[in-house]
């Protein structure tokens, strides 16, 4: 039993190492903890593992884990986030969604969301797409959550009008 969940783990880690330290060191800047970081988040999977083993659930536990582990990180340094467009270098936006019907429209707002300025395009990206809280973005980048609230905002009413006049308003 235990050894079924090793070998899944074990895969799971050796695919997307790389790629998890990438997603750690983009908020955190600093490559050996974020290699620390991923490697300890496997080994509380390992502690905590499921039976029978399912890669899907690993894949939300250690993002979860990670997500902790990155704000962990800014809560006890106290370091912040720039809000300028060098955060979007390392980043990817993409489309997660297979809907053919919904694909241009989907493709729209990809190019929509690049068109965006900061601070609101940061912030949209952490809140809608990597799922962190605006009080956690407004930890990272140590500006008042009143502003946070104000910029996603923004942003969201400036990306709505461009897809309304694109002629998909309600459609993603």
């Amino acid at each position: 039993m235990a050894n079924e969940v090793y070998e899944v783990l074990k895969n799971y880690y050796i695919c997307n190492y790389t790629q998890l330290c990438n997603y750690v060191s983009s908020y955190i800047g600093n490559d050996r903890l974020s290699q620390d970081l991923v490697h300890d988040a496997f080994l509380v999977i390992m502690d905590k593992y499921l039976y029978p083993p399912d890669e899907k659930k690993y894949k939300k536990l250690i993002t979860k884990i990670l997500k902790n582990s990155i704000m962990t990180y800014f809560r006890e340094t106290g370091t912040t986030i720039s809000i300028d467009n060098s955060f979007f270098d390392y980043m990817e936006i993409r489309s997660a969604m297979n809907n053919p019907e919904k694909e241009r429209c989907m493709e729209k707002l990809v190019n929509f969301f690049e068109e965006l300025e900061n601070p609101g395009k940061m912030i949209l990206y952490l809140n809608l797409y990597e799922r962190f809280s605006l009080a956690d973005i407004s930890r990272m980048t140590g500006e008042k959550q009143r502003n946070i609230y104000y910029w996603k905002n923004k942003a969201l009413e400036k990306l709505r009008a461009m897809m309304e006049e694109a002629g998909c308003g309600d459609k993603w």
